[in-house]
């Protein structure tokens, strides 16, 4: 009997320093979890703006094949206005007041040049306030915003700028697309995930207004025209024509799920291969368990769709939260194994204990009779 208790003593220790070990498990995958989510979850813009009621952010990716272009941004504003404020009972009091915020852009190469230098850039046209909902690190200088008057701005990276200057304090300096020049407002730089080079990539990269990428195109179909009437298409020039394939939205959201709903009813009967993602509940554990879910699918694309790097660090990131949650589910499974066996033990001990007892005190009550 001895020998039998001294072997389940050892047993459950053993199993007690496997459930504990398994909880360093669970508590390292909690925290490497947070930290690869947390730097996500800071720079959304609905959790800025929370403080003053509930928000839902949303990011709209659209197919090259089926950009918005600029009027459809409009009227998809208005309709924000006249139709979703409307039905939720808010109204903008002002005209410089704002219940919600949005910003629009993608992105074309050009050809960014100096005095003595030049490079191959990817410039991401924005419009509307792009830098409240992708606040990229501030090196030098000041961000432009979707209401400056003065339009010729631009933000470089600090590659760009270390690329044409050889320094990052270059705010204020000059540099010409296509011979129009325009002014490096400010310089920044990623940080964390997004510096990885397989998301951000090699090549530098630039801000522009879509105002300012209007005039570059007017002014390159100008100069296209004159040259085809001289027939010297040699000054032909490459800059692309695109519409919007990013479009990051802000809405006041007093009903859950109101937001999502209300856009999704708006592209219904659109022919538009879009994607919408809900960016506050990226990382929740039932969104987490539906990536799971759809862990195959998830890979395949729709035609033409293409994720601008922050995205895909976002998507990044999920998978990796999706790792560590299957990691924290599969560590709690020996430790709750081992407390449901110790809770049967007890149990079964305290009922022989009551049973042993009621024994004794029948077998009692027989020996007196």
């Amino acid at each position: 009997m001895i020998d039998r208790n001294i072997r389940l003593g050892k047993a459950r220790l053993k199993r007690l320093i496997v459930s504990g070990c398994c909880m360093i498990v669970f508590v390292t995958a909690q925290v490497l979890s947070y930290q690869m989510t947390a730097p996500v979850q800071q720079r959304l813009l609905q959790e800025k703006w929370s403080e003053s009621g509930q928000y839902s952010q949303l990011t709209l990716f659209f197919s090259d094949l089926t950009p918005m272009s600029a009027e459809e941004i409009q009227s998809f504003r208005q309709s924000i206005i006249e139709d979703y404020m409307h039905n939720a009972d808010l109204t903008v009091q002002g005209e410089n007041s704002a219940l919600f915020s949005d910003a629009c852009s993608f992105d074309v190469s050009m050809t960014v040049k100096t005095e003595k230098s030049e490079a191959e850039t990817i410039v991401t046209v924005v419009d509307g306030d792009y830098f409240w909902f992708q606040p990229v690190r501030l090196l030098h200088g000041a961000y432009f915003w979707g209401e400056d008057d003065y339009t010729d701005l631009v933000v470089i990276d600090e590659l760009l700028a270390w690329k044409l200057y050889g320094s990052s304090a270059v705010s204020g300096m000059t540099v010409t697309i296509d011979s129009k020049p325009f002014i490096v407002s400010g310089v920044v730089k990623e940080e964390g995930l997004y510096t990885d080079e397989e998301l951000y990539g090699k090549t530098p990269r630039m801000y522009m207004q879509y105002p300012a990428y209007q005039k570059l195109i007017r002014s390159q179909a100008e100069v296209n025209a004159a040259a085809l009437e001289s027939s010297n298409r040699s000054e032909i020039g490459g800059i692309s024509e695109k519409g919007f394939t990013v479009y990051q939205l802000l809405l006041p959201e007093p009903v859950k799920n109101h937001a999502i709903t209300w856009t999704e009813e708006q592209f219904s009967a659109s022919d538009k291969i879009l994607e919408i993602q809900i960016q506050g509940s990226r990382f929740s554990v039932s969104n987490l368990f539906h990536i799971l879910g759809s862990y195959g699918k998830r890979s395949l694309s729709q035609p033409g769709l293409c994720y601008p790097y922050w995205e895909n660090a976002v998507r990044l990131a999920e998978d990796y939260a999706v790792l560590l949650l299957m990691i924290s589910v599969l560590s709690l499974l020996f430790p709750l194994y081992t407390i449901l066996g110790l809770f049967i033990s007890k149990r079964k001990a305290i009922c022989q204990k009551i049973f042993l007892r009621h024994v004794s005190k029948h077998n009692g009550i027989e020996c007196g009779k």
